[in-house]
């Protein structure tokens, strides 16, 4: 079994951390999470979304419980986790994660992207994306993927805008935190798909987010 600090090296490949600063573009800004930003994201619109496709844990399904998860799951290098801001007033704008990081097999997942009702469709989710893309890509991934639950149309309509590829459906492989189990589909970007993706990604937070403030 890895020790953590064997886990925390696994998310260095190539000289690139995956939390290193600069995550940063013209829009948004993406910082570690950390427990400071739990009281925010309890207090933000996020948490209603969350509820909808939050997976279960051990512990209970309340919000204290899964920050402490979280907090926890970085802790011990299983998860890379941020919080999301709008660069121009700070505005909390979500959070996302790496998860399922493997330096071996050169493979990341994104997850546990979630986001206040005001920022959707404003091209936030798009650019933190783009953001873990090109960072995946420096770091030495071979493979970017993301599971999202078949009961969560908006995340699979969000995953879709992306580009990546649907490479299929798991039965019945997540419980939830309402108790339910859902199917998981699949989807990936090879490394030269997600090159070619990030230009087409820039391009469609930028008209999002040109079209939010028109």
């Amino acid at each position: 079994m890895k020790t953590v600090e064997a886990l925390r090296k696994s998310h260095i490949v190539m000289g690139m951390n995956l939390d290193a600063p600069g995550l940063e573009n013209a829009f948004v800004r993406l910082s570690p999470f950390e427990e400071r930003h739990g009281p925010i994201l309890a207090a933000s619109s996020a948490i209603k979304h969350m509820w909808e496709s939050m997976p279960d844990i051990p512990k209970g399904t309340n919000f204290n419980a899964y920050l402490d998860h979280t907090l926890k799951q970085k802790e011990a290098g299983l998860l890379v986790p941020f919080a999301i801001s709008r660069c121009s007033d700070d505005a909390f704008a979500g959070v996302v994660a790496f998860e399922n990081v493997s330096r071996t097999h050169r493979r990341v997942r994104i997850a546990h992207y979630w986001h206040p009702k005001e920022m959707r469709s404003t091209g936030v989710f798009q650019a933190s994306q783009a953001l873990l893309i090109e960072r995946a890509v420096e770091w030495g991934a071979r493979r970017i993927g993301w599971m999202v639950s078949a009961r969560n149309r908006s995340a699979l309509a969000a995953v879709e805008s992306l580009g990546p590829r649907e490479e299929g459906r798991i039965r019945s492989f997540t419980r939830l935190a309402d108790g339910t189990f859902s199917d998981m589909v699949v989807f990936s970007f090879l490394r030269d798909e997600a090159k070619a993706a990030l230009p087409l990604i820039n391009d469609r937070w930028k008209a999002l987010h040109a079209a939010a403030l028109a």
